[in-house]
């Protein structure tokens, strides 16, 4: 049974790691050269830099949960693992929606310019990761530790 965990471990590990390399391919060419820099591209900065956040958070979790699971669910930590991992994990829905709705407001306020700048995209990606801090923040005020 031990041979099962530790192949599915490795799966989870490589699966991730690979992602966490695709996010990285993706995002850095928009970051680092000029001619990618194209207003559109914001949103795809953002999902991209959500599914990176939720990647490095699961794949150290599944590292530090297969090594040392003491620490990682330890008192002191332990609310801070479960809301960093709905922060993260509600990021990507959150990021999708965003570009949904940036779209909507696109094809349905066509003649507004507000809707066409960067202004509006900054402020749609700001309030997607404000949302997501907030959504999360229950999860810090629990009155109840975690047995193993």
């Amino acid at each position: 049974m031990a041979d099962v965990e530790f192949i599915l471990f490795f799966f989870q590990i490589g699966l991730f790691a690979i992602i966490i390399l695709l996010a990285l391919t993706y995002l850095i060419p928009i970051l680092l050269f000029r001619q990618f820099r194209h207003r559109l591209n914001i949103f795809t900065v953002n999902v991209s830099m959500a599914v990176l956040c939720c990647s490095l958070y699961w794949f150290v979790y599944y590292f530090l949960q297969q090594f040392d699971v003491q620490e990682l669910f330890s008192l002191k930590n332990c609310y801070l693992v479960f809301y960093t991992q709905a922060m993260f994990t509600v990021q990507i829905p959150l990021a999708l929606a965003v570009v949904s709705i940036h779209r909507l407001c696109l094809v349905v306020y066509s003649r507004k310019i507000f809707f066409q700048q960067r202004k509006w995209m900054i402020m749609c990606v700001t309030c997607q990761w404000l949302v997501g801090i907030v959504i999360a923040l229950p999860l810090l005020r629990r009155d109840t530790s975690v047995r193993i």
